[in-house]
């Protein structure tokens, strides 16, 4: 069986630059790495609870980073459901995965989205109260 695991990669990094967050999918004693398109400083996340902290967006990056995580579990319990998990490199898991989870937008645009949608509700709330 599979098991997959949040991992901060901060392989090569600078000190002050931001470092990459991934999925490192565990199999028949290799590992594979699925980058998750967000970028964080060290400081910023929590090792031991595998959480985004110190951040102005913390929650909705723990929320979409725990939603793909989800996917990425699914596919790999249909995959062990099938048998075919068994049959499978890690290598072949992750290019598996690659081209059966689309996600809906990238970070970036999950989280803007989401701020101009907070920021006209804020503002219709307010225009409702006057």
């Amino acid at each position: 069986m599979a098991n997959t695991r949040f991992y901060l990669d901060e392989r090569g990094a600078k000190v002050d630059n931001p470092r990459v967050l991934k999925i490192a999918i565990a199999h028949k004693g290799m590992t594979a790495l699925i980058s998750l398109s967000v970028k964080l400083l060290p400081n910023q996340w929590d090792s031991r609870k595998l959480r985004v902290v110190n951040h102005p967006d913390q929650m909705l990056m723990n929320v979409y980073i725990t939603n793909i995580k989800q996917q990425v579990d699914t596919i790999i319990l249909n995959l062990a459901n099938e048998g075919r998990l068994g049959e499978m490199t890690t290598a072949e898991v992750k290019g598996f995965i690659d081209n059966h989870h689309r996600p809906r937008c990238t970070a970036r645009a999950c989280f803007s989205s989401h701020r101009g949608f907070a920021a006209r509700h804020r503002l219709m709330r307010w225009r409702a109260g006057r």
